[in-house]
C-alpha cells in the first residue's frame, strides 16, 4: 500500500487554534498497511507544539487522531510518530518544488518528527470525540 491522502481535509475554524472536521478524512498508511479514517466531528489543533507549527495540517490531524485513547487503530506512540513522518513526507514527495526546497523541508520534517517523538505530555490524554472544552 502506497502512502496517500485519500480525501481532502475539510475543517471549520473554532477559535483560530482548534478546528472541527466537517467530513471524514482518510489516509492510506504504508507503515501501518491500513487506511486511517478520522471521523467527522473530530477536533484537532493540527500541530500542538508552537515552534513546529505549519507545513502539514493533514499530517498533524492524523497524528492527533492516533494519539487519542480510543483511536482505531490503537498504536504505540512510536507508531503514531512514524505515521506523522510518513504523511509529512507524502506531501513533500508529491510536491513539484525544486531540490533545494525539498532538502530544506526534509531537514525540517525530521526535526518536527523528533520533537513530537520525545515530548511526553500529549500521549493518550483525550478521547477521539473530546469536546473543544476538553481540549483547550
Amino acid at each position: 500500500m502506497k502512502p496517500k491522502f485519500l480525501t481532502e481535509l475539510k475543517v471549520e475554524d473554532i477559535d483560530g487554534r482548534f478546528f472541527n472536521l466537517i467530513s471524514p478524512f482518510k489516509y492510506a498508511s504504508q507503515y501501518l498497511n491500513l487506511e486511517i479514517i478520522i471521523p467527522k466531528g473530530f477536533i484537532t489543533d493540527f500541530e500542538s507544539v508552537p515552534f513546529i507549527h505549519s507545513y502539514s495540517n493533514r499530517a498533524g490531524a492524523i497524528h492527533d487522531f492516533l494519539c487519542r485513547v480510543d483511536a482505531i487503530p490503537s498504536v504505540t506512540k512510536y507508531q503514531a510518530c512514524v505515521v506523522y513522518l510518513e504523511a509529512m513526507k507524502t506531501k513533500l514527495y508529491r510536491s513539484k518544488r525544486n531540490l533545494l526546497y525539498k532538502i530544506g523541508k526534509t531537514i525540517w520534517i525530521y526535526a518536527k518528527y523528533n520533537v513530537v517523538k520525545y515530548i511526553p505530555f500529549y500521549w493518550k490524554k483525550h478521547k477521539v470525540f473530546a469536546t473543544y472544552e476538553d481540549l483547550k
